[in-house]
């Protein structure tokens, strides 16, 4: 049992990097870049441009453990979204095709990842003014080997949200909220538990002028656990926290952005040389520019670094281009 806790764990550990899943916030207010869909679908209300958009990530990593490589790897990100605003509402849609190669240079029986889809719908109402309601749903359906020496098992996860984003005065966004989420596998039993996230935001000027925006928020999820039974093996999900930065700054069509991101995973393992680990950190940093014009073709790039630390060492650097056009 303790194997199997400990290979659950590692699937999800790199889950956060080498499947990178979209960086969080906007749970207040919406990005400046029109071409980040919104994660908490009250916040997608306060869009009031439409907009297609895509974009590309291309990145490179590494896990270290005890000053020896485990494997290197390469990941391809794509996604495309589109955003309708229409009378009082917003319409987002979204989806993300994710692939890696993994090169292994030294003996290693551990999880190892194959492809993930996410594919998510936000719609909210409000009144343009002070407050707005959302719902969202999203579905994920990843492939992966939990052990070098196993079939590929699939599992799909699925997250049906709501929440409300209120804004006081021209500049002062709140926005709370939650998600449902359930997991089926192919070897594991079903599991749910319950995520809720808190966003403050500030946002100034005029898409004609200078803007400012900031953004902290958190999302914190429950720990969760279901016992095997018959022949599927035990599920759990450990307990979740992330602590989110975002500030922009727009101005004579160019958009200068920074995200920051801290994500501590509950872990519950003894490592091989019986250390207790008791959690998985991570991070990430992420700065880009765009050009943004009022209307058409918009362009820019964003770089990115990750990195994760548990019994082992994890580094991730990614470069995206992204594109789209407004209307």
């Amino acid at each position: 049992m303790r194997n199997q806790v400990k290979t659950f764990i590692a699937l999800l550990a790199l889950g956060v990097m080498i499947l990178p899943q979209g960086l969080m916030a906007q749970v207040a207010s919406p990005s400046l870049d029109p071409t980040r869909a919104v994660i908490a679908p009250g916040a997608v209300a306060w869009k009031t441009q439409g907009a297609i958009f895509g974009g590309v990530n291309e990145g490179t990593g590494k896990r270290q453990k005890d000053g020896s490589e485990q494997f290197d790897f390469s990941t391809s990100v794509a996604d495309a979204g589109i955003t309708v605003p229409a009378y009082n509402a917003v319409f987002e849609a979204s989806a993300r095709s994710q692939s890696h190669k993994i090169n292994l240079s030294s003996a290693y029986d551990g999880h190892l990842p194959a492809r993930r889809s996410d594919s998510r719908i936000n719609i909210a109402m409000g009144d343009q003014e002070m407050s707005a309601l959302g719902l969202g749903y999203k579905q994920s359906d990843i492939a992966e080997y939990e052990d070098g020496t196993m079939p590929k098992i699939k599992r799909s996860v699925s997250k049906i949200s709501g929440g409300v984003s209120l804004r006081f005065g021209e500049s002062f966004y709140l926005g709370l909220g939650g998600n449902r989420a359930r997991q089926s596998s192919d070897n594991r039993v079903d599991l749910s538990w319950n995520e809720k996230y808190v966003g403050l935001g500030l946002k100034f000027g005029s898409p004609e002028g200078h803007q400012f925006r900031i953004e902290a928020s958190s999302l914190d999820s429950n720990e969760a656990r279901e016992a095997a039974a018959d022949v599927m093996l035990e599920a759990w999900h450990p307990s979740e926290k992330k602590n989110i930065t975002e500030v922009e700054w727009a101005m004579g069509g160019l958009l200068f952005s920074y995200h920051g991101e801290k994500n501590t995973i509950g872990a519950d393992y003894v490592d091989a040389e019986g250390l207790a680990v008791t959690e998985i950190i991570s991070y990430s940093d992420q700065a880009g520019v765009l050009w943004i014009p009022k209307e058409g073709m918009l362009l820019g790039f964003y770089f990115r670094n990750d990195k994760l630390e548990a019994d082992y060492e994890e580094t991730v650097s990614n470069f995206q281009i992204r594109t789209g056009f407004l209307f």
